[in-house]
């Protein structure tokens, strides 16, 4: 299957190619960043499109669809890396689009919830207008568990009259983990809000959780530090392995929703929660206490480590974990944690989260040696 807008579309560059050929690429450049054979880079793949369950896209002038490189919208009817349900979705935003400037709205499918998720990254004058004109609003309530702004308020109606208000945030089933039993992997929903963080397909992240899993029961390691667990994608897999693991968290509200998924969950006495901002040191210094036989586990952003691989280096666990979306910070980030060639990289796998794209996610096993 071709998309027909690949050509303009900025969002998917290599569907010229064939599947093997994308393959072939992204391996040769996590070789080439990384200095690694390119036969032993792993490759996981859970499909060549309509994966997503999770996506963004840009509003402007009452048309819905990407930026190019030259900052111009390019408009999309469809989108084939979108999961069937997802698409359905889509199809109904695209009927009823928002007269804004500009904006981002993100959708979401869960299996677990009756509606589908949209969140609203609009200007505040744009909010205020769509709860006072209502019908762009009563149009898709039906459908739609309806979020606003970087503070994830959701929009309902007043008590007192069919008026909306923006309502204090509401966690929801948006997400799924899996837990291991018995040596398998059984899905387990988890809490978060529509905006918040999670891998674009719960298929993909089971691929990373497996490996994960996989590498972990392989090895001796007395305790797991999880930087950035976000809602608990790989705090509770890791629990379910009988692992003892601190996270390390400076999100709240993602800490309030983690904390709900493990309600009932027989995991809590393995696990410690610290809030704050891992990547400054003072509160890792003041709050963490990690030894050599330990095992980090990091998921940061596109951005990197930043001053934490200084934090790494200075510790030197016997193993990390490294997953990321941007293998090019990676690369920065070895760099940095092995300067002087205490690391190599153990185990290493791609995992196709973006197919067609140049994009790809990375998840890296570096033992101390």
């Amino acid at each position: 299957m071709i998309c027909h807008i690949h050509e303009s579309c900025p969002g998917c560059s290599l569907w010229h190619l064939s599947y093997d050929q994308q393959i072939l690429l992204k391996k040769k450049k996590l070789s080439e960043l990384l200095n690694v054979n390119p036969e032993k880079i792993d490759f996981l793949s859970a499909g060549e499109y309509g994966l997503r369950t999770r996506i963004d896209f840009i509003i402007k002038d009452k048309q819905i669809g990407l930026i190019d490189h030259e900052r111009n919208l390019i408009p999309i009817t469809q989108c084939l890396q979108l999961a069937p349900r997802l698409q359905e979705a889509f199809a109904v935003i695209h009927k009823n689009l928002f007269n804004v400037k500009i904006g981002t709205i993100r959708l979401r499918y869960s299996k677990y919830e009756k509606k589908f998720g949209l969140w609203l990254d609009f200007a505040n004058v744009d909010i205020k207008n769509l709860l006072i004109e209502k019908t762009q609003i009563d149009r898709l309530k039906n459908d739609f568990f309806i979020e606003v702004g970087q503070k994830k308020k959701t929009i309902s109606t007043l008590e007192t009259s069919d008026q909306y208000k923006l309502t204090d945030p509401k966690p929801s089933l948006w997400f799924e983990t899996y837990e291991q039993v018995e040596n398998e992997l059984h899905a387990t929903p988890l809490y978060c809000a529509i905006s918040n963080f999670t891998q674009p397909s719960p298929e993909t992240a089971q691929l990373i959780i497996k490996t994960i899993l996989n590498w972990i029961s392989s090895i001796q390691i007395d305790h797991i530090w999880e930087f950035g667990c976000g809602i608990g994608q790989y705090t509770l897999p890791l629990l379910s392995q009988q692992n003892e693991v601190t996270v390390f968290e400076s999100d709240e509200f993602a800490l309030d929703c983690l904390k709900l998924s493990l309600k009932d969950k027989p995991y809590l006495a393995k696990l410690n929660i610290l809030l704050g901002d891992f990547q400054s040191i003072k509160n890792l210094e003041k709050q963490t206490t990690i030894k050599k036989s330990q095992l980090c586990l990091v998921n940061p952003p596109k951005s990197g480590l930043k001053g934490f691989s200084d934090y790494l280096y200075k510790i030197k666990p016997e193993y990390i974990i490294y997953i990321s979306c941007f293998p090019e910070t990676m690369a920065r980030d070895f760099k940095m944690i092995n300067q002087d060639g205490d690391y190599k990289i153990k185990d290493i796998a791609i995992v196709d989260q973006f197919p067609q794209t140049e994009h790809f996610e990375v998840v890296c096993l570096f033992q101390r040696v």
